[in-house]
């Protein structure tokens, strides 16, 4: 009697402690719950999970998740996986989405009848799952929202997507679309030939949407029949040079109206820069007025290349600096061509102790110029190899490479890089997580897995078990774990890594349940 009542006596004070844990306590059994039984905690559910030497059950969880979800403590204590399995279903299925889209790149678009899957943190989703997903919540705003670009585009109807590629077909080639020739445009990784645009056009072009969703340009170039349209460009650029006083700008707002027709001021600008240099079209520049050739006559000084500069900062921001031989390029109002990266870059050394030039750039375009500690960029590129060779480290004597920021790494390179900056506490916390994981022992990760098995399972690792765990992507087996512990289990390090859960269990010849306290490291 006496035995049962001092049990029942310490499960009460148990229970009265368990009012007045933290939130992040409760966040602590949630993860727990959810590792052990791999879904959430139910309202009216019956399963126990055991913390701290108290015993919660799975309603009080739930209730718990409820009471304290929007805390700041509790969100930050509770695990990627807890907060994955309390996710609605709506956010989980516009993730799979944007990973099946990535995944198919060149088919991305989920169909009804399709049998490809994707599988995301864990769970496998069918094609047919996803296309009914986004039917099902395609009207909610924040699922559109949770979607990535790619996967918008590959949702829109056809004649959507058409009316984009016209627009860029005009834009780049100065005029529509014809039946018999075999140029294309490539738009969000979808080619379209001439012909499918000029039907589409035929198709569609009753639809007030499809005519709303085409450009100006490209109602130009439909409006003024066949070869006529870059006639009707010169006419209207000097109709607004000789208006206004100056040449068209790509990122002006006036309009000049010819034939009932509006031209909008960046139209012109391209226009200009379309067939200006264009060979077939001698006549073009034979059609411009003389102001309208000395108003496009400027020519780029240093305010103009700092602005560019500055331009082309703000537009490659992941990789701001303009290099030498590098490929890229940038288009400024007022000027019909682009500015290359290497004519940016000269332009920087040229003009770089010029104070006036320093002030006309943007505080972007200075940090860009800055010398950036190696360390920095070797973190980067570490962390682009690990991601890219799945979880492993940059071996020494290996032949392996990763280009970023279009400078290329030896592998070599990255496990020197490493050893010779892993003491600095900046360059730690540039590596991901998943670097960091990468680089770590063996016997700290076993430590860790250790640790996690003892959680799921509540038992030691045995050789001749069957049973696997899963720490940051690496799959650990029974058989391994035990090995680990056997290795390491006289060093200090080691034994410190170990919670107090695990060392009971190990030193225990009983292989039963017990309850202590279940921490991982």
């Amino acid at each position: 009697g006496k035995v049962s009542d001092t049990a029942h006596i310490d499960q009460l004070i148990l229970s009265f402690r368990g009012l007045f844990q933290d939130p992040a306590f409760y966040a602590k059994a949630i993860n727990a719950f959810v590792l052990r039984y791999n879904e959430k905690p139910k309202d009216g559910g019956g399963r126990m999970v055991e913390i701290e030497g108290l015993k919660l059950s799975e309603g009080s969880l739930a209730s718990a998740y409820y009471s304290h979800n929007e805390k700041p403590e509790f969100r930050d204590a509770l695990s990627e996986k807890a907060r994955w399995v309390f996710e609605p279903a709506w956010q989980t299925l516009a993730k799979a989405i944007n990973a099946f889209v990535l995944e198919y790149e060149k088919n991305p678009t989920p169909k009804q009848g399709g049998d490809r899957t994707i599988k995301v943190e864990g769970y496998e989703f069918s094609e047919k799952q996803l296309a009914n997903a986004y039917r099902n919540h395609r009207k909610k705003s924040e699922f559109i929202k949770k979607l990535s670009e790619e996967a918008r585009w590959g949702f829109e109807p056809f004649w959507k997507k058409s009316a984009q590629a016209i627009n860029a077909f005009v834009k780049r080639y100065g005029e529509k679309p014809k039946q018999n020739s075999k140029r294309t445009i490539e738009i969000e990784g979808y080619e379209f030939s001439e012909g499918v645009l000029l039907n589409a056009y035929y198709s569609h072009n009753e639809k007030r949407e499809f005519k709303d969703a085409l450009s100006e340009e490209a109602k130009a170039a439909f409006t003024f029949k066949g070869e006529s349209f870059w006639k009707k460009s010169a006419q209207a650029i000097n109709a607004f040079v000789k208006r206004y006083g100056r040449r068209p700008q790509q990122r002006g707002k006036e309009t000049i109206e010819i034939e009932s027709y509006k031209f909008s001021e960046p139209s012109l600008a391209n226009a200009y820069r379309h067939y200006y240099k264009d060979k077939e079209k001698p006549e073009f520049r034979k059609n411009l007025s003389a102001e309208a050739k000395e108003a496009f006559k400027a020519k780029p000084a240093w305010q103009t290349l700092a602005k560019a500069i500055n331009a082309f900062v703000l537009r490659y921001n992941e990789n701001p600096k303009p290099k030498q031989r590098g490929d890229r390029t940038i288009e400024i109002e007022g000027y019909e061509f682009k500015f290359s990266e290497g004519s940016l870059a000269d332009a920087y050394r040229r003009y770089k102790e010029e104070r006036e030039f320093k002030d006309a750039l943007s505080a972007e375009a200075k940090e860009a110029f800055k010398a950036k500690p190696a360390w920095q960029t070797l973190a980067k590129a570490i962390n682009a190899f690990v991601l890219k060779h799945e979880g492993k480290k940059p071996k020494q004597n290996s032949k392996r490479t990763i280009e970023i920021e279009g400078s290329e790494f030896s592998e070599n390179q990255l496990a020197s890089a490493y050893q010779s900056y892993k003491e600095n506490p900046e360059f730690r916390k540039k590596l991901s997580a998943k670097a960091r994981w990468a680089f770590k022992p063996f016997w700290k990760k076993s430590a860790q897995a250790i640790n996690a098995f003892v959680l799921q399972y509540n038992r030691r690792p045995k050789r001749t078990g069957k049973e696997t765990i899963e720490i940051e992507g690496s799959e650990f087996s029974e058989l391994s774990l035990e090995n680990s512990y056997q290795r390491n289990n006289e060093k200090p390090e080691f034994r410190k890594k170990l919670s107090e859960e695990a060392k009971k269990l190990f030193r225990s010849r009983s292989r039963g349940k017990i309850s202590c306290k279940a921490l991982t490291q």
